[in-house]
């Protein structure tokens, strides 16, 4: 299963191979579902859990002009949050030129010192 705390590995050339290549980025998320939903809320109350098919870490939709590529990502707190996503942004197009990218932090970490 795949949720916010277990990202899937990713395939070496692939979207989410390139965004975890940025610097600052720690994670790439999958888009929440309305069944992962169901399924937090369900184990909240204690329910059975719902199992859900793993998906796709960076979503690819068909946009008006063209591939829209969506990434949740998890940033680092001392590399700057907007800094990361648009380079995370940049990173895509490069690899995707063309595309519309949307790039939305989901969760920033603080970094603690060694």
């Amino acid at each position: 299963m795949n949720d916010l705390s277990t990202p899937v590995s990713p395939g070496p050339g692939s979207p989410t191979a390139t965004v975890l290549a940025v610097d600052g980025v720690v994670a790439v998320y999958p888009a929440p579902t309305p069944l992962g939903t169901l399924a937090a809320l369900g184990s909240l109350l204690g329910d059975t859990p719902v199992r859900e098919q793993p998906r796709a870490e960076i979503t690819v939709t068909a946009g008006a002009e063209g591939p829209v590529l969506t990434a949740r990502i998890g940033t680092r707190q001392d590399a700057g949050a907007a800094a990361t996503a648009r380079s995370v942004a940049d990173a895509l197009l490069l690899q995707h030129p063309g595309a519309q990218i949307s790039v939305k932090v989901s969760r920033i970490e603080r970094t603690v010192a060694p």
